[in-house]
This record gives C-alpha cells, sequence and structure tokens, in this order.
C-alpha cells in the first residue's frame, strides 16, 4: 500500500530529521483569523485560545463568555437546579461585562448580541425581571414586555412599555395599549389607567362605554363627581331612584338648576308611568315613587312653578288614587302641551272609580252634568290614540300608556321598551306576544303588537265603562238626569198616555244627547273587539236616542236643543252630528243584511232632524251612486235589502233634495217585509213607512199652497213639525215624484198580512223578538192603518169605495176573511170615504 501511495505521488517520505526544518511560527494575525473561524464554528474553547495568542483579549474573554454560557444551558437542559441557575447567572455576568466592554469600544451591534444572550440565560433561570432589562439593552423592548406579560408581572411590564412604547411598531404598540387598558379595567385597577390614555379623562370613559363596562365607567364617573353623566348612566338602566340620586348630587356639587330639573322628570316620568292609564300600580312601585318624591322634598324652594305642581299632584295621588275627585282636572289646561298628561291621568283614575252609579243618592243632576262633561274631555285628550293606525308612535300615547322606543334616534322603531305597569304589558298575558329582551333586561314588544295592545288595553275598559253607565242607571225618577235609565222606556208596551212630550222625555233626551256628545270624540274607534259581535257604545247610544224621537206610539219627538240646554247648544249639536255621521259611516255591507237597513233607516231618521240652512246636507249622504232604477232590486228570492245599493235607495228615501228619491220606496218596503232570512226590526221598518207617508203627502198637496206659503195639511202636529223643519223654505227643494203612491200602498198591505198572518214570520222591536200574541202587533198595524188613512183624508179630490186608497185601508184594518173587525183596527172599519175616515 505504502509502494502504491509513494508511486502514485500521494505521500512524501522524508526522515525525521528532515521535518524540524518544515515547521513555521503563526502570525498573530493568523491565529485571530483561526479563532474567528472557530467562534463561527461554536467551538468557542478554542477561538478563546487562539484569541488569547493572537493578542485580542477582548475576543478571548467574549469567546470564553460564549463557552461559558453554552456549558450553562447544557446543564440547565439536564435538569433545573440551584447549581444550574447559579452557572447561567455567572455566564450572565461575563457577558454582561463583555458586553459593556464592547459597547465602551464603541461595537454597538456586538454589545446588543451578547446583552441578548445574557438575557435570554436570565430567563432561562427564571430571572424575569433583570432578562427583561437586558431584552430591552439588547434593543428587544417588545420581548421583555411580552415576557414580563407572560409572567403575570403585568405592573412592571406596563412601566417597561410606557417607557419604550415609541420605539415599538405602530401596530404592536396598539396592540399592547389595548391588552394593558383591557387587563386594568377587568382587574378594576384604576390607578394605572390615566398614563395608558395619556392623561384624558374622556377617553377612559369613552374606552368603558365603547366597550359596555358598566360598573367600571359607573366608578370613573363617581369618582371625577361626573353626576349628570352617571345618572344618565342609571337612566340607560332603568335604575331611576339612583339616577335621580346622581341628579340631586350634582345639584348639591355644583348648584346647577338643569340637574334639578332633569331629576324631577325622571321622577315625574316614573310618576305617569305608575299612574298611566290601566296601569296595575304595585306596592313595590308605589313605594319606589314614594321615596323619589321624598328626596325632592328638601329643594322644594328651588323648583319650577310647573314642577311644583306635578309633584303636589302626585304626592296627593299616592294616598288616593282610588278616590280621585273629578274637579282636580279644572286646575289643569288641555291646550297646553305640558298639562295634558296629569289631565288625563286625573281624569282616568276619577272615572275608574264608577262608585257613583251604586250611590245614586250622592250624585245630584249637576254632579253629573259635570262628571259627563268631564268624560268628554278625557274621551278628546285620548281620542289622537284611536285616530291613527299606529299609535305606538305617538308621545302622548307612550306616557300615558308606559312605553318607549328602543332607539330614540331613530324615526321609526321596530321594537318598545314596555314597562311591567303598563297596560300593554297586562294585555299581552292573553295574547302570544313574541318578547324579548335588552342588555338591561327591558322587555322588548314588536311595534305592531304594541298597536293592537294599546286598542285591547285602552279601549276595552272604556267601552265596559260606557255599558256600565248605559246599564246601571236608575228607572224610577224621570225627573232626574242623573237617576234616569235611558233604556228605561220598553216600546213594546203600548201606552194610552203617551206622547211625543210625554212627562220626562225632556230629561231623557237631554240625557242621552250629553252621552253622544260624550262619546263623540271617540266614535270612530272600535272600543272593544270586533268577534265580540255586540254592538258597541255609538251603535246602542244612537239606538236609544232613535227609540226616544221615535216612539212606538207613531208620534215624532221634538228636538228643540234650545229647550234642553241652551248654554251647551252648540257642543251637542256637533257631537250628535258627528256621532250620527260615524254612525252612517261605520255601517258594514259585510254585516246582516237586516241589521244594517234597520240601522241606515236609525241613522237616516235621525240626520235628517240635524239638517239645517245653516249646517247643510252634504255630510249625511251615505254614497254617490245614483242608480235610482227598479231594475237595481233584486227579484223576491234575492230582496234588494241585500244589494249594495240599499243605502243609496234610502239615502235618497230621506234625501229632500232628491225629487226622484220616494220612487223606490214601494220596493225598498216590500223587499224588507219578504225577507224571510233574518227578522226584520218593525219599529224602524214602520217608522220608515210613516215617514215616506208623511213626506209623500206633502209633495202630493205641494201645489195646494195657503197664504203662508204651506198646503194645507191634516196629519198630527209632530209630523206637521217634522215637515215644517225639512220643508220651511219650499222654494229651495225641488218637488219630489210621489207617482209609486199606489205601489206604496200594496207594500203596506204586504207587509200588513205579513204582520198579521204569516205565524212563521218573526220580528224584531228593537233587539227582542215580538211575541206571536202580542198586542204590538194590532199596535203596529195600527200605524200602518193611520198611514192609509191620512192619504185618504189629504187626497186632492173624492175618492169613493172602489178607490186603491180606501180598499187599501179596508184590507189593512180587516182580518184574514174580511168580515171580523178587531180592536184596535175596528175604529176604521166604517171608512168608505173621505168624510167617513175624518
Amino acid at each position: 500500500m505504502q509502494l502504491f501511495w509513494v508511486s502514485q505521488g500521494l505521500v512524501t517520505t522524508a526522515s525525521v530529521s528532515e521535518i524540524a526544518d518544515w515547521s513555521v511560527i503563526s502570525t498573530p494575525a493568523e491565529w485571530a483569523g483561526k479563532g474567528q473561524e472557530y467562534f463561527a464554528n461554536k467551538m468557542y474553547r478554542l477561538a478563546a485560545s487562539c484569541f488569547e495568542r493572537g493578542g485580542q483579549d477582548l475576543k478571548a474573554r467574549t469567546a470564553s463568555a460564549y463557552h461559558q454560557m453554552s456549558k450553562a444551558k447544557i446543564q440547565m437542559l439536564r435538569g433545573d437546579s440551584r447549581e444550574s441557575r447559579l452557572k447561567l447567572r455567572e455566564a450572565t455576568k461575563a457577558l454582561d461585562q463583555c458586553a459593556k466592554d464592547e459597547y465602551t469600544a464603541g461595537q454597538t451591534q456586538s454589545a446588543r448580541h451578547l446583552w441578548y444572550h445574557a438575557a435570554t440565560c436570565l430567563e432561562l433561570a427564571h430571572e424575569t425581571r433583570e432578562a427583561a432589562k437586558m431584552f430591552v439593552a439588547a434593543g428587544h423592548p417588545e420581548r421583555a414586555i411580552r415576557s414580563l406579560f407572560g409572567k403575570g408581572l403585568m405592573n412592571d411590564g406596563l412601566r417597561l412599555f410606557l417607557a419604550n412604547r415609541k420605539k415599538l411598531e405602530t401596530a404592536v404598540e396598539e396592540e399592547l395599549l389595548e391588552y394593558c387598558r383591557s387587563y386594568y379595567f377587568n382587574k378594576l385597577d384604576y390607578g394605572f389607567l390615566p398614563p395608558l390614555f395619556d392623561f384624558d379623562l374622556q377617553e377612559q370613559i369613552s374606552y368603558a362605554r365603547r366597550n359596555n363596562l358598566r360598573p367600571q365607567l359607573e366608578h370613573i364617573l363617581k369618582e371625577n363627581k361626573l353626576f349628570v353623566e352617571l345618572a344618565r348612566l342609571h337612566l340607560e338602566e332603568r335604575k331611576l331612584e339612583k339616577a335621580l340620586d346622581c341628579f340631586l348630587d350634582d345639584f348639591c356639587e355644583y348648584g346647577r338648576s338643569s340637574s334639578l330639573g332633569e331629576g324631577v322628570e325622571v321622577a315625574i316620568g316614573y310618576a305617569e308611568n305608575i299612574f298611566g292609564l290601566e296601569t296595575k300600580k304595585s306596592p313595590e312601585s308605589l313605594k319606589r315613587l314614594k321615596s323619589m318624591l321624598n328626596k325632592l322634598k328638601p329643594h322644594k324652594l328651588a323648583l319650577q312653578p310647573r314642577h311644583t305642581k306635578e309633584l303636589s299632584l302626585f304626592h296627593d295621588l299616592l294616598d288616593n288614587y282610588q278616590a280621585v275627585d273629578w274637579t282636580w282636572a279644572d286646575k289643569w289646561d288641555q291646550s297646553n302641551p305640558e298639562e295634558r298628561i296629569p289631565k288625563s291621568i286625573i281624569l282616568h283614575l276619577a272615572l275608574s272609580n264608577m262608585d257613583w252609579l251604586v250611590s245614586q243618592s250622592s250624585t245630584n243632576d249637576y254632579e253629573l252634568r259635570s262628571l259627563l262633561e268631564a268624560w268628554k274631555t278625557y274621551n278628546a285628550l285620548i281620542a289622537p290614540i284611536f285616530e291613527v293606525a299606529d299609535p305606538s308612535r305617538l308621545p302622548i300615547a307612550q306616557q300615558l300608556l308606559g312605553f318607549r322606543p328602543s332607539r330614540p334616534d331613530l324615526y321609526i322603531n321596530t321594537h318598545f321598551i314596555v314597562s311591567e305597569e303598563s297596560v300593554v304589558y297586562e294585555c299581552s298575558k292573553q295574547q302570544r306576544v313574541p318578547i324579548q329582551r335588552n342588555s338591561h333586561g327591558d322587555m322588548l314588544f314588536p311595534a305592531r303588537w304594541v298597536d293592537k295592545l294599546i286598542r285591547d288595553g285602552l279601549g276595552m275598559p272604556l267601552d265596559r265603562r260606557l255599558r256600565r253607565f248605559y246599564d246601571r242607571l236608575d228607572p224610577k225618577n224621570r225627573n232626574s238626569l242623573g237617576t234616569y235609565t235611558l233604556k228605561s222606556y220598553n216600546i213594546t208596551v203600548p201606552s194610552k198616555s203617551m206622547s211625543a212630550s210625554y212627562p220626562g222625555y225632556l230629561d231623557r233626551l237631554r240625557a242621552v244627547l250629553i252621552v253622544l256628545d260624550l262619546i263623540s270624540p271617540i266614535c270612530h274607534a272600535r272600543l272593544d273587539s270586533p268577534q265580540s259581535g255586540k254592538p258597541g257604545p255609538l251603535q246602542i247610544w244612537i239606538r236609544c236616542l232613535f227609540d226616544i224621537l221615535y216612539p212606538g206610539n207613531g208620534m215624532i219627538g221634538d228636538l228643540e236643543l234650545d229647550s234642553i240646554c241652551t248654554s251647551s247648544r252648540q257642543s251637542l249639536i256637533t257631537g250628535l252630528r258627528t256621532c250620527v255621521k260615524e254612525f252612517l259611516k261605520e255601517i258594514d255591507s259585510s254585516t246582516n243584511s237586516n241589521i244594517q237597513f234597520s240601522s241606515l233607516i236609525v241613522g237616516y231618521s235621525l240626520a235628517i232632524r240635524l239638517v239645517t240652512p245653516d249646517l247643510g246636507t252634504d255630510m249625511f249622504k251615505f254614497t254617490h251612486l245614483n242608480a235610482h232604477s227598479s231594475s237595481a232590486i233584486a227579484p223576491p228570492n234575492n230582496p234588494g235589502m241585500h244589494s249594495p245599493l240599499t243605502g243609496d235607495f234610502i239615502s235618497s228615501i230621506f234625501d229632500s233634495n232628491d225629487a226622484t228619491g220616494l220612487t223606490e220606496a214601494a220596493n225598498v218596503i216590500r223587499n224588507a217585509s219578504e225577507a224571510s232570512v233574518d227578522p226584520i226590526d218593525l219599529t224602524t221598518l214602520v217608522s220608515l213607512i210613516e215617514f215616506i207617508t208623511c213626506d209623500m203627502i206633502f209633495h202630493i198637496r205641494r201645489g195646494l199652497m195657503t197664504e203662508h206659503g204651506f198646503p194645507s195639511l191634516v196629519l198630527p202636529f209632530s209630523w206637521a213639525r217634522l215637515l215644517a223643519e225639512r220643508y220651511c223654505s219650499t222654494h229651495k227643494t225641488p218637488a219630489r215624484d210621489a207617482g209609486s203612491l199606489p205601489d206604496f200602498l200594496k207594500s203596506i198591505i204586504f207587509l200588513s198580512e205579513e204582520l198579521r198572518f204569516n205565524s212563521a214570520r218573526n220580528w224584531l222591536i228593537g233587539g227582542t223578538v215580538l211575541p206571536k200574541q202580542s198586542d204590538m202587533v194590532q199596535t203596529f198595524n195600527l200605524r200602518l192603518c193611520w198611514c192609509i188613512a191620512f192619504f185618504l183624508v189629504n187626497s186632492n179630490h173624492q175618492l169613493d169605495s172602489a178607490d186603491p186608497i180606501i180598499s187599501s185601508l179596508i184590507r189593512v184594518s180587516g182580518d184574514e176573511h174580511g168580515r171580523v173587525h178587531k180592536n184596535p183596527c175596528q175604529r176604521f172599519s166604517l171608512v168608505f170615504d173621505q168624510e167617513t175616515c175624518v
């Protein structure tokens, strides 16, 4: 092998004596270069020896320090012990000294490297604070701060962060700043917060609000005596008592009257919620309100007069809300927007207690009239709530019914915060309302549900009170408005002494007119549930007025309001016109056709009594259709009263300006008589016949004017008075066509025979079924006889027994076979011409 290597020139052989001449002594530079090579390959001990031979003392010490660091770290990896930590600290000292020497020598970068390694040693030795300082010296402040935060040394890390924050990158600075802010807010350590916000208090408050740190925000505001902002914070959380305390603290601290005013508004707003319309008034809420009002007593002299007045009212209501006198409302002006709410509350509480209906002896006529006037005022105050489609948007509804927008900054809110005292919440218990809760625990109701619950919660109790008032009046004392039952007169009982001005007539009429005036502000509102099927208060009282003006004896009552109440005549007229107009407008074509038919007669019978030259007629026109031909009337198997044009025909009959209005009268009467599906209200039907009779007679004799400009007629006084009211100036109204008289007489005959001889047919008197053998059958038939008799005595020419009028009277007054004439129709048994009739 040797020979092969030699032959190939791979090795050279020489004697030992020759080798000594080959050695060369290295220069210091060569030793330093070799040390640098060893150092780069992490052979720190060899590097240190080379640096020493090369005269590089600092580098030799540095290499020795690195060698010492390497051994210490390896020992730490083998196990964490006191000895291993000691070795790391010794290595750190060596590295630190070298770094200082490097830094002194101007080798900043080398010094930083040494400090960095020294920091890692301290970090391994669990000397976190010292390590952080070394990291900062090495130019790594982020590493230093994070190491302190990582070990839970937040205060040290914060101080280091504040001292070196400008050396950090922007994103890193913002991240660490947010971390510190969040930490100290959540730890409730407020002493370190100011420097984190550059000592800007508003920044601290904004941060707490932005991050929903409510307890911390409350503390900051309280410590800095920002009572107004603290009060508003409590208001957001519905802590009303605390809010009031803060406003009062601000007033006491700084003397700001605005703060006192806001505090009073808080108490008043809560009182409005407690005493609002139909609220439940729990003992807890009353106790809380009393506490709030007592806190304001020491500041009474500093309050505004309006606030003093309202607080005094709520003080009184605390102990007397179940026995409120409606005269308290006289102190409040409803034309002043600021006083409408207290006035509404007083009137509602006064009207809620209806003990005066039970204890009638303590309520005289004057007191009752005053109470009804107060009731009308209350209805006028709450009427706007019923007039709009979305009452939840009305401020007055929000104040009176205890709810508020969830987002006051929005014009339209989809949800509202509802108080547990509110009637809206109480009504929701009976419905499947999708209720939510916000972050403060407030109940959120959808706006559409709030609108519905407002109408239910406010309308139905008012409906019950109006019905109770209708039901509870005493029929015994007919001379007293306060004790006269408005429905005590039973038209199913005939009375010989009854007349158009029977005793107690004016009292009864006055009472109904006052009540209609009372409900006129809210007559457009449906107070009870549409599914109830019951007539509303407006329908009840309108029918009551009709029964008074058109009693069962066929006379027509006087509606001269000057003789009833001169002081409030205009108000009564306005209220009555409003109610009648609304009554006609609410007649629904989808309802029972017979009810619709009767309602139209009732409505227009009252409307004609209110038409005067100064008031006009246009507001009572039911429709504007002009289809009055007989072809528009359905055949007998589909009576015309079921037609949508029924309203037009009846409207035309009552319209004195409609020249052809009477031409369809016979068809309307006959179709109504033939309707067999539902019973017909005989009272209204016969009243309509009497009205048509009166009008036809006038127009038949219209050409026979007397010296007073009015034809000479033979009529009951009350009928003649009605004609005088309607045709006081005949030249202003057209002559009406009365050519349908023969057909009209046939319709009367048909109705009479149906009434007397059709035992399968049911009739109504008001809402009561007419008994088959009732004397009222003969009474109504007698009224039909009188209608024909008046045609007879007012005829323009002499009539004989063959005339349709005479034959009609004979048929209506006779029995089924035309032979026996029974009481009361027997009085017409010998009538055969005008003279015998008279």
